[in-house]
């Protein structure tokens, strides 16, 4: 996970390196093979990763985070109602306002790029979008599911 926080980015790796093991592969945190100044140098980077057998990288990085405000108008509706008793012959009808509705969502766009580490080139690139991302494990869980789905239709993993 391409992040400067280092919580977010050691949560998400965690929780997707989880969910690739969960989905049949070795998923492995980056943060638990380099450090942070490893993973800012290309080569050494490189280096590191080769010496530790990785096959494929998988990165992730936020590309955009926007707030979508919409908002529900506010409705009337007629009510049918009987006050008293033989009140079914004359009825009475009264309206409820229902109010309308503001509401905030935080959409969130996500790239994914996956390497092959003996060519050094991508292999896969994805563009994902969610609104209104819960805990890392949860947003990176639904995340992994589309990209796993996109993937075998692709026909690059199976």
């Amino acid at each position: 996970m391409i992040s400067d926080n280092r919580p977010t980015r050691r949560a998400v790796e965690s929780a997707l390196a989880r969910e690739l093991t969960t989905r049949g592969g070795r998923g492995v945190a980056g943060y638990t093979v380099l450090t942070d100044a490893q993973a800012r140098d290309e080569q050494n980077a490189a280096t590191v990763l080769d010496d530790a057998g990785v096959d494929a990288v998988l990165t992730m990085r936020v590309v955009s985070e926007s707030q979508v405000t919409s908002t529900t108008p506010g409705t009337w509706h007629e009510v049918h109602s009987y006050r008293r008793w033989g009140s079914f012959w004359f009825p009475v009808w009264d309206s409820v306002y229902e109010p309308g509705i503001t509401r905030t969502d935080t959409v969130v766009q996500v790239e994914t790029l996956i390497y092959a580490m003996d060519s050094r080139k991508l292999i896969w690139a994805g563009l994902s979008e969610t609104t209104n991302p819960g805990e890392a494990d949860d947003f990176v869980r639904e995340l992994a599911s589309e990209i796993d789905k996109a993937i075998s239709k692709s026909g690059l993993m199976r």
